[in-house]
């Protein structure tokens, strides 16, 4: 086998492999905040669970209950939830009431596995390979409920965390571990600072705790190095995006607009066009 066809081989199986991930983020995106209302809920009641009647809990997690329409709960077979294929022999519908199916899951389906595909045609078949696909997987299924929720949850940002610093120190990703490390604690403390600065001046909380420790994340995997340009991609973005929702009506109550979104693209893009190519440009 030539070098060309291995490299294709490698290009295709990892973008098959990106839309079965993409589904899955689907349901990690739509379930994830449910699960963790859930949990909130259940601690909140447990007073009422030890000392008096409450009623069992329906199991929610990542397997269970099934996936069903949320218009008809008619339940969705497994030929009916193929990556992509489903969704355009379905016509965009659900097979049973005809209520439309969001354009979003087949989107993300197809953007992870473009996304996987890269890498691979970047990288080849490694394990660097596959760390970066779950980076890339992660940071896309915590970019995607920030927007839903303006959660991001610490089951997502702290193993991201922890990964790219352990990752690091293996010798499994291109960063040292010192860099890592630091990129870790300046990530962190760059949007601390920031929204503390903003607090005082306002009286207003700028963002959540969540964007602290998803940048912390983000750090840890990238280095200090590369948080300036990912940290002004993501507020020109932001800035841009924020202004034209604010001239449509369409930010929501609070005129607030997640960060985490655009934390993800930023940092999609940097990995994509090269790290070597961001550290020339800022004469690192």
């Amino acid at each position: 086998m030539t070098h060309l066809n291995s490299q294709l081989l490698v290009v295709f199986s990892l973008g098959f492999l990106g839309l079965i991930i993409g589904s899955f983020l689907n349901v990690v995106v739509y379930r994830l905040p449910l699960m963790i209302k859930a949990d909130l809920l259940s601690d909140t009641n447990c007073e009422t669970t030890l000392f008096g009647n409450h009623p069992t809990k329906p199991v929610l997690n990542l397997a269970e209950p099934r996936s069903k329409c949320e218009s008809c709960d008619h339940s969705i077979l497994w030929y009916e939830n193929i990556p992509v294929l489903s969704f355009l022999w379905l016509q965009g519908k659900c097979p049973s009431c005809k209520t439309k199916i969001s354009i979003r899951h087949p989107i993300v389906e197809c953007c992870c596995a473009l996304i996987f595909s890269f890498l691979g045609w970047r990288f080849g078949f490694s394990v660097e390979t596959l760390t970066w696909c779950f980076f890339c997987a992660s940071i896309l299924c915590a970019g995607l409920i920030d927007w839903d929720t303006t959660l991001l949850p610490n089951v997502i940002t702290i193993p991201l965390l922890s990964s790219g610093l352990v990752l690091s120190a293996l010798g499994l990703t291109t960063i040292k571990l010192t860099s890592s490390a630091w990129g870790a604690l300046a990530g962190y403390i760059a949007l601390w600072s920031t929204c503390y600065i903003f607090k005082l001046i306002t009286n207003k909380q700028g963002m959540g705790h969540g964007d602290f420790k998803f940048l912390a994340a983000i750090g840890a995997w990238f280095g200090w190095k590369l948080l300036l340009p990912l940290l002004l991609i993501a507020s020109i973005l932001g800035s841009i995006f924020g202004i034209y929702m604010k001239t449509q009506n369409q930010l929501r109550q609070g005129l607030y607009l997640p960060f985490g979104p655009f934390l993800a693209f930023s940092s999609i893009s940097i990995l994509g066009i090269g790290f070597e190519k961001f550290n020339s440009w800022i004469g690192f």
